[in-house]
């Protein structure tokens, strides 16, 4: 089986905390943090779940490849922080853009989500 990507979308929440707003909480400052990990800010999902973020993800995807859920034939999504073991992220995913039948996985695979998702499409 052979994969493309017909489509990217992203989802972040609006809230973040940036690195000042870190250091009033523990004893660092901007230039520290960036020095050493190139961090600027950090997105908190305050009312936002996995589940609700990559739905939002999916749905700007789905809309940049100018496709249809139904035109899904594969849902991967990787991700060590899912709602549920089970049912898992991928089939809430596609339960809620209305993807049905389509296959559905979940690898969990930490920092390695997005290579290992891209290996599983060669």
């Amino acid at each position: 089986m052979r994969g493309r990507i017909c489509g990217t979308g992203s989802y972040i929440p609006e809230h973040y905390y940036d690195n000042n707003d870190l250091a009033k909480f523990v004893e660092t400052n901007d230039e520290w943090i960036r020095e050493r990990t190139g961090i600027v800010r950090r997105h908190i999902a305050e009312e936002d779940t996995t589940v609700s973020m990559a739905i939002k993800a999916a749905k700007n995807a789905l809309t940049d490849a100018k496709l249809n859920a139904d035109d899904l034939d594969l849902i991967l999504v990787s991700t060590i922080t899912p709602n549920t073991v089970i049912p898992s992220t991928a089939c809430e995913v596609q339960k809620e853009l209305g993807a049905v039948p389509v296959s559905t996985s979940v690898p969990h695979a930490a920092v390695l989500c997005m290579p290992t998702i891209l290996r599983r499409l060669t």
